[in-house]
């Protein structure tokens, strides 16, 4: 599914997979909705941790969050 992405994904990689906009990334990484480090002023995401929150969210994890 991931697997053109590098282990560690950036703000703009997370915009493609999720075709969402970086407001909102930002958004949901602030919130820890979205698993993720900040580094600096750089936000990181572990791939695996990605596919786990989607697969948390498909199986009806917090549905509560809007992601489009």
């Amino acid at each position: 599914m991931f697997k053109e992405y590098d282990d560690i994904l950036t703000v703009d990689d997370l915009c493609e997979i999720l075709k969402i906009g970086k407001t909102k990334t930002y958004m949901l990484l602030r919130q820890k909705h979205i698993p993720g480090i900040r580094i600096e002023n750089s936000w990181r995401v572990s791939k695996n941790q990605l596919y786990e929150w989607l697969r948390t969210m498909k199986l009806g994890g917090d549905c509560s969050v809007e992601v489009n």
